[in-house]
């Protein structure tokens, strides 16, 4: 069955994954690999407006949420990943693809949605046990909106109504929230809107 095409928006933000070819992990380091990410998410920002939230790499997936006023998000995601491709292929002496299918994308129209969406990504790791808190995984967004890492990738503020992410005193107060277990409510909320991509 073929998958349902992503929505356009220029003004909501999406929430994004793509896995490598055959989910197996990526040929490159883990600090390696995050260095070409952050290269590539910062020449996005730079030469087609791409606004970054949230970016957080696995062993074997990234998970993005952005932006993209200026082109739709089929335009962005083939820049990104063909030049995400060349480079690990570049530093793995590989040819061929670097990730499997086609990424995944939804967009974001609520505010359950954005919220949860958000403390999701960054508890990946946390959930694959790799770290015990969402701060202590260095391949994110997250270390550098906090100060104990550089931030290499401009994090966009997105603001709705009830919910917002930024660096500063507030992202402290929102740690906990971060770190804490998602109810089955907003698990049920999660996984709703993932189905309609």
């Amino acid at each position: 069955m073929p998958r349902k095409p992503v929505i356009v928006s220029r003004t909501n933000p999406y929430h994004v994954t793509f896995r490598g070819n055959n989910r197996e992990p990526f040929h490159l380091a883990l600090q390696e690999l995050w260095q070409v990410l952050e290269t590539e998410v910062r020449y996005s920002v730079y030469q087609s407006g791409f606004q970054p939230h949230a970016v957080l790499l696995m062993p074997n997936h990234v998970h993005m949420s952005f932006s993209t006023p200026e082109l739709d998000i089929s335009e962005t995601m083939q820049g990104l990943l063909s030049r995400f491709t060349k480079l690990i292929n570049l530093r793995t002496e590989r040819s061929g693809r670097a990730f499997g299918a086609r990424y995944y994308g939804t967009l974001i129209t609520n505010h359950d949605y954005w919220a949860n969406m958000i403390r999701y990504i960054y508890q990946n790791p946390v959930r694959a046990k790799l770290c015990s808190s969402v701060q202590d995984w260095p391949y994110s967004t997250l270390p550098g909106l906090l100060g104990s890492a550089p931030c290499n990738i401009p994090v966009y503020p997105f603001k709705d109504d009830l919910f917002e992410l930024t660096a500063g005193d507030g992202l402290m107060n929102q740690l906990d929230w971060l770190n804490k277990t998602p109810t089955k409510v907003e698990i049920e909320a999660l996984t709703k809107a993932f189905r309609r991509r």
